[in-house]
Formats: C-alpha cells, sequence, structure tokens
C-alpha cells in the first residue's frame, strides 16, 4: 500500500513538472520565434532567463534531487516579482492584480507532494 501511494505521487509530480516545463519552453518559443513580436525589452529577456531556471528547477524536481524544491520556488517567486513589475508600471493591462497568483497553485502542489514523498521514503 505504502509503495502503491508513493508510485501515485511520483506521477503525479512527474505530469504536473512536465506541463510546467511544455508552458515555460512554450513562452520562450513565442517570445523569440514568434514573428508577431516586434519589440523585446530586457524585462523580456529577463523573464526568459527565469524560464530557463525554471524549468532547470522542475527537471531537477522530477529527478527528486535535493534543494530543487527550493530553487523551483526561487525561480518561479522571481517570475511573478517582474511580472508585478510590469503591472504596476504598465498603465494599460487588464489583468487583474491577482492573475500572476495563479503561478504559485501547481508548485504548491508539487511541493505537498515531494514533502509527503520525503516522508514516505
Amino acid at each position: 500500500m505504502k509503495t502503491n501511494l508513493f508510485n501515485t505521487r511520483k506521477i503525479t509530480i512527474i505530469v504536473l513538472s512536465m506541463f510546467l516545463v511544455i508552458y515555460h519552453i512554450a513562452k520562450i518559443f513565442d517570445v523569440y520565434w514568434d514573428q508577431s513580436t516586434v519589440e523585446q525589452t530586457m524585462l523580456i529577456h529577463l523573464q526568459s532567463i527565469i524560464r530557463i531556471f525554471i524549468v532547470i528547477a522542475l527537471i531537477l524536481v522530477m529527478r527528486n534531487k535535493a534543494y530543487a524544491v527550493w530553487g523551483m520556488w526561487a525561480s518561479i517567486s522571481s517570475l511573478i516579482l517582474t511580472q508585478y513589475f510590469v503591472y504596476f508600471n504598465d498603465a494599460q493591462t487588464t489583468l487583474s492584480v491577482f492573475s500572476y497568483l495563479k503561478g504559485f497553485i501547481i508548485p504548491s502542489i508539487i511541493t505537498i507532494l515531494c514533502v509527503y514523498q520525503k516522508k514516505a521514503c
């Protein structure tokens, strides 16, 4: 029974992490290979670098490496901070202040599953 729960948690962590990896790679692809993007600021480049760190951290989370969850949280928090920086400096945005907080939902689930997975070992 304990092994079955362990496998379910591990599979869930991998599926959620892969979803985020694909999402962030697609965002990077849209920034650099989408022809509709005319102007790219330094902040967009910074966000792309942070997205690369998110992808690396998520791959390490899938491999169950030490401190990978900390790296995931640091990089995702950095990305959300840069999004808030753009939000508060751009008067033409139509998003809600709370819309960027949805970026914490899946990492929270991954973290909870990783913590319980460590206790199950």
